[in-house]
């Protein structure tokens, strides 16, 4: 009886849990992937995360509506504690980020890193003014300067 009230149990929390929180992913993943990620990565992938979450949300609604009741939702609901929210939380982004993983292909990750790396230099670029350019380039130049006559100081020390 335990055992079935477990299987159970785990069933109805599973689909509960996918069925209330659909909308809630949804926010969490917006939140994630625009905290995380830059604007560029966000617009390239925003279009594979859409299609993976509406077939992802659309096929949860569908199995929860046939199967669970208004009451076995209220009831449970009252169980879940914050660790257990958390733990769901986590599973639910696990699947998801697994999901999106296996939609970005090296191809794809090339073009993303290559728009960051683009955006970053050029990010840089408009900060590094002539005047900035000239103290990095004396100061490379002065360790370089100084690496060699600490060298070649050695050199004549051994003879």
């Amino acid at each position: 009886m335990a055992e079935i009230m477990t299987e159970t149990m785990a069933e109805i929390m599973t689909e509960i849990i996918a069925g209330i929180m659909t909308e809630i992913i949804s926010e969490i993943i917006s939140e994630i992937i625009a905290g995380i990620m830059t604007e560029i990565i966000s617009e390239i992938i925003s279009e594979i995360i859409s299609e993976i979450m509406a077939e992802i949300i659309s096929e949860i609604i569908s199995e929860i509506m046939a199967e669970i009741m208004a009451e076995i939702m209220a009831e449970i609901m009252t169980e879940i504690t914050p660790e257990i929210m958390a733990e769901i939380m986590a599973e639910i982004m696990a699947e998801i980020m697994t999901e999106i993983m296996t939609e970005i292909t090296p191809e794809v990750m090339a073009e993303i890193m290559a728009e960051i790396m683009a955006e970053i230099m050029a990010e840089i670029m408009t900060e590094i003014t002539p005047e900035i350019m000239a103290e990095i380039m004396t100061e490379i130049m002065t360790q370089i300067y100084i690496r060699l006559w600490v060298g070649f100081t050695s050199v004549l020390a051994e003879d």
